[in-house]
């Protein structure tokens, strides 16, 4: 399952109906709150937009929403709530910070040729 990130912002009913409580106190409002947390994903349905539906555009694909009927065929998006995971990985090592490291054995080598 493929997921867009949304280039406009949800209505705050949408970003309510999907979790995130709007605080009349905060200057954060739900829909700021909402978005890094929302995706589109493809209905499997392509059609002219009508006002208020998300769909897919752009040369890196995103989630629009339509602020009115589009006269042009687009596929149709729905919003879901996604847990962003972000994953660490080691892509090299400073030996030298590591006590006795002229000691270690040696996991590659430099060969000519």
């Amino acid at each position: 399952m493929k997921f867009y990130k949304l280039a406009d912002l949800p209505s705050r009913k949408e970003a309510e109906r999907l979790g995130f409580a709007h605080d009349p106190k905060s200057l954060i409002t739900a829909q700021r709150l909402a978005k890094p947390h929302l995706r589109g994903v493809l209905l499997g349905e392509t059609r002219k937009p009508r006002k208020g539906d998300w769909y897919l555009s752009g040369a890196i694909p995103e989630a629009y929403k339509a602020n009115a009927d589009l006269s042009s065929e687009y596929p149709i998006l729905r919003l879901v709530r996604v847990e962003v995971v972000t994953e660490e990985r080691i892509v090299g090592e400073l030996w030298s910070t590591i006590p006795n490291w002229k000691n270690m054995p040696v996991l590659w080598e430099k060969r000519d040729g």
